[in-house]
């Protein structure tokens, strides 16, 4: 029971966008809820409410990188996500509780997993452009080291800067072709 009610509450957070209206749609949930009636699941009930409850804010919660950018996903693209993908409801479900068309319930999920993929694509991008700056930086204060050790002479500072850089790439290449541990026969 514990489990399923933490699914509620993370089910209806991440339909609701916030804090307060996802409480709500629980509380309202599990008190309209008959486990024993036959009718709809938990999930489904909270889902339906949280619709109804839906909020504005999206920073009340402290939540992982990965679903703050399911968060930030236009509302339907993300209701669509969770009841078909994180959720598993069949395509029939999602249709009724949003108000769908099964064929437009297919044109969300793809639109969801083309936004989620993007946003993980742009992330990795920017991460590589912060490693390379971070490998200029390094290589121009070391071809400032190799001038100033030359004397400091006027002109040609693309010399320096080539040393540097060869420098620089061959001790990065020397520490990651290194390997963790001895390779070689265990002596007894």
């Amino acid at each position: 029971m514990q489990n399923m009610v933490s699914q509620a509450i993370v089910t209806a957070y991440l339909l609701t966008g916030a804090a307060a209206p996802s409480q709500a749609a629980v509380t309202s949930a599990i008190e309209l809820w008959e486990p024993n009636g036959g009718g709809e699941s938990l999930l489904e009930l909270v889902a339906e409410l949280a619709m109804e409850y839906r909020g504005n804010a999206s920073d009340e919660w402290q939540l992982p990188p990965e679903l703050q950018r399911l968060v930030r996903m236009p509302y339907i693209v993300r209701a669509v996500f969770v009841l078909r993908l994180l959720l598993g409801f069949p395509r029939r479900v999602c249709a009724r509780l949003l108000d769908l068309k099964a064929a437009e319930v297919d044109e969300y999920t793809c639109e969801a997993l083309i936004t989620l993929a993007a946003q993980n694509y742009e992330k990795r991008e920017l991460e590589n452009i912060m490693n390379n700056q971070a490998d200029h930086n390094q290589i121009e204060r070391l071809a400032y080291e190799l001038w100033q050790q030359r004397g400091s002479p006027y002109g040609s500072p693309e010399e320096d800067w080539f040393h540097a850089e060869s420098q620089f790439r061959g001790e990065r290449s020397a520490t990651l072709s290194e390997p963790a541990f001895a390779i070689g026969p265990i002596e007894e």
